[in-house]
């Protein structure tokens, strides 16, 4: 009888040794009286595996940040151009129009952006160009285009990048009224929004 009076007390303090919980230090939800993980732990970062601030290990998700980095689809390209030109106190030219490219008319229909600095662009007519290249400062992404003679640079703003969606901006514009009696003065933006694959 006294070895199972022993028994039952050694059972019963086992068990309640024995206690569930998170056992996670790094959760928001750490148990330190708990020497059994229960599967309970809450550890908070960024659960979308787009985004450059993943962690693999969370299980409740905060804010994410993305970047510039992936496969896009085009899905929108918009042009908004502005002409104004007087000769001799006479307006020529005063025009503006915003043209929107419907999204089965794309030329460029999607563009990859890889970490080693290259480009991929894919056009409408299966043509795939993989000479570009890009640098990143600050919120603009350059686009470097070279043919193995010249090289031309488009400069991009970054306007919105987001899991799944990413908006490029660009904009010039000139004017010239050095010659007397002759104005000239444009101004041009373009859109390109995306999807990411």
């Amino acid at each position: 009888m006294k070895k199972l009076i022993i028994l039952i007390l050694i059972a019963v303090s086992f068990i309640a040794c024995n206690k569930e919980g998170c056992t996670d230090p790094t959760a928001t939800n750490y148990n330190a009286n708990a020497s059994t993980d229960d599967g309970s732990c809450t550890v908070e970062g960024c659960t979308d595996p787009n985004a450059v601030n993943y962690d693999s290990n969370a299980t409740v998700s905060t804010e994410c940040i993305y970047n510039q980095l992936g496969s896009w689809t085009t899905t929108k390209e918009e042009q908004e151009i502005s002409i104004l030109l007087i000769m001799s106190g006479d307006t020529i030219q005063d025009t503006s129009y915003t043209e929107t490219t419907p999204s089965d008319s794309l030329e460029l229909t999607g563009i990859d952006i890889l970490a080693n600095g290259s480009v991929i662009e894919y056009y409408m007519d299966g043509e795939i160009d993989s000479t570009t290249t890009w640098t990143l400062l600050n919120n603009s992404i350059n686009l470097i285009f070279n043919d193995g003679t010249s090289s031309d640079t488009l400069n991009l703003n970054i306007d919105s990048v987001t899991s799944d969606f990413m908006r490029l901006s660009s904009s010039d514009s000139e004017m010239d009224n050095s010659t007397p009696g002759f104005t000239y003065d444009y101004s041009f933006n373009l859109t390109w929004e995306f999807s990411r694959n």
